[in-house]
């Protein structure tokens, strides 16, 4: 029962949490492998768990604020990072939060590149190349996996401008060309006006890519391919998989959910798009059907906070629990 172990508290990070999501008998939910640094953890896996299209489990691969150590790091990534590469390979999605690839092995490396070269799983990473700090980002930069991106993380690094620990900063601008997947486009009016001064790291798009969003700014030396435009979110094709990169971290505006109340309907864009699925027609009417689901897993969580209080005092819980179960499994 999952609620049990979702209060809040920094055990989250660690457990091998199943993000179980509502149950759909007509079609089959996407997989999705949530990795990344330990702030980011508990977003990507809000996103799996209240979306009902998909479910997932999380593997925290990057040390961060709220006691999340190295070794902490470690022993998830040896207990619960899938322990074959069929297993690897039957993912949809990999969500890369600004991972740190040292601490994955050379053979986890590779799996999880060729599953998104062979096997066509689909995935992003965030911002950018990892981190401002370009000793950071050389573990990205020299993994097998990161040649499955569109962002090339070597160029980026080389850029006078980033290695000045720059952040570029303009107006958010989404690609409104109609060939485009309805990825962004449905919210893009929404979108532009909430975001008018926007911050991330310079990016780097390979020959290929396709844009969602740029930064606009005023600084013409960067931008690919529009002078001072920035790409912010765009993919490309890597052999049989479609993967993203973000500028941004999760933690930033476009992707917490409170200053773009469309974030979910984009990640799971995303997710749809790189998987095969066919995106809805009616996006907005999606988003109101989310935003119900949304509310529904706040009940959920704030209720699994109130029993595992009750449960100190020594209170039954059990038939709450039985009760909950039975109006998620509708």
């Amino acid at each position: 029962m999952p609620s049990r172990s979702v209060a809040g508290s920094i055990l989250f990070l660690f457990l091998p949490l199943l993000l179980s999501s509502v149950h759909c008998e007509e079609a089959r939910q996407l997989r999705v492998l949530v990795s990344g640094i330990a702030e980011s953890i508990p977003i990507g896996a809000s996103w799996v768990r209240s979306e009902p299209s998909l479910t997932g489990i999380i593997v925290p691969s990057r040390e961060g604020y709220g006691g999340v150590l190295p070794s902490h790091v470690r022993k998830m990534i040896r207990i619960y990072f899938p322990r074959t590469f069929e297993e690897l390979a039957s993912y949809d999605f990999f969500l890369l939060c600004q991972v740190d690839m040292a601490y994955f092995t050379g053979t986890q490396d590779r799996w999880m590149h060729d599953a998104i070269a062979d096997h066509g799983v689909g995935a992003i990473n965030t911002r950018s190349v990892m981190s401002m700090i370009a000793t950071y980002s050389y573990s990205w930069i020299n993994s097998l996996l990161s040649s499955a991106f569109p962002n090339d993380a070597l160029a980026v690094v080389q850029h006078n401008y980033y290695t000045g620990n720059k952040q570029a900063l303009g107006q958010m601008v989404v690609n409104d060309d109609g060939f485009l997947p309805p990825i962004v486009t449905p919210y893009r009016d929404q979108v532009e006006r909430a975001f008018p001064a926007y911050r991330g790291l310079v990016t780097s798009p390979r020959p290929g890519s396709t844009i969602y969003t740029w930064i606009k700014t005023d600084l013409n030396q960067l931008g690919d391919p529009i002078p001072g435009h920035i790409p912010h979110l765009f993919e490309w094709t890597y052999l049989n998989g479609t993967t993203f990169t973000a500028m941004d971290m999760l933690t930033d505006g476009f992707w917490n959910g409170r200053e773009n109340p469309f974030t979910l309907d984009i990640v799971a864009n995303i997710i749809w798009h790189a998987s095969g699925k066919e995106l809805p027609a009616d996006a907005m009417m999606v988003h109101l059907l989310r935003e119900r689901f949304l509310r529904f897993d706040l009940a959920r969580i704030t209720l699994g906070s109130v029993l595992e209080f009750a449960e100190k005092f020594g209170a039954n819980t059990n038939q709450i629990y039985a009760r909950l179960n039975a109006i998620e499994d509708r």
